[in-house]
C-alpha cells in the first residue's frame, strides 16, 4: 500500500536561515514520517538568483536531513499558480506552508502566506495542505 502523502509540497522565501528554517523541519519531519518525497518551492521576482537559491536550498536540506528524497523547484509568478503547477506537475498530494501576519502584497512577493490570504489558497490548492504558525 502507498503511503498516504508520499509527495510533498513545501512554499518557502529565502533566504530559509532566517524566514523558513521551522517551516522546513516540520514538512522534512513529515516526509520522513511518510517516507515520501519532499519538493521545495521558492517562488521568486523575475531575474532572481535561481542557481543560488538552488545550491543554498540543496545545501541546507542535506544538512537537516542527509537521506531525504527531495527535489528544489525554482520558479517566479503569481502563487497561486506556480503552486497549483508544481502540484499537478509533480502529482503532490499534501501542501506545507507557513504562516505569517503580513500583508498580501508582501506575501506575494515573498512566497510566505498571509493568514488571511491562506483562504484563498486553501480554496485553490487540489490537495491537503498543513498551514505552520
Amino acid at each position: 500500500m502507498a503511503a498516504m502523502y508520499d509527495k510533498i509540497l513545501v512554499s518557502l522565501r529565502t533566504p530559509i536561515i532566517k524566514y523558513g528554517e521551522r517551516t522546513l523541519q516540520q514538512a522534512i519531519d513529515i516526509t520522513k514520517t511518510f517516507g515520501g518525497k519532499l519538493f521545495i518551492l521558492h517562488i521568486q521576482q523575475e531575474g532572481g538568483y535561481f542557481e543560488s537559491i538552488q545550491k543554498e536550498t540543496e545545501g541546507i536540506v542535506k544538512r537537516m536531513a542527509p537521506d531525504l528524497d527531495f527535489e528544489v523547484i525554482v520558479t517566479s509568478g503569481d502563487l497561486i499558480d506556480c503552486m497549483t503547477g508544481a502540484i499537478r506537475d509533480n502529482k503532490i498530494n499534501l501542501v506545507v506552508i507557513g504562516a505569517r501576519r503580513r500583508g498580501a502584497l508582501d506575501s506575494l512577493l515573498d512566497g510566505i502566506v498571509d493568514i488571511d490570504f491562506s483562504g484563498e489558497i486553501i480554496k485553490k490548492i487540489p490537495c491537503s495542505m498543513i498551514i505552520i504558525k
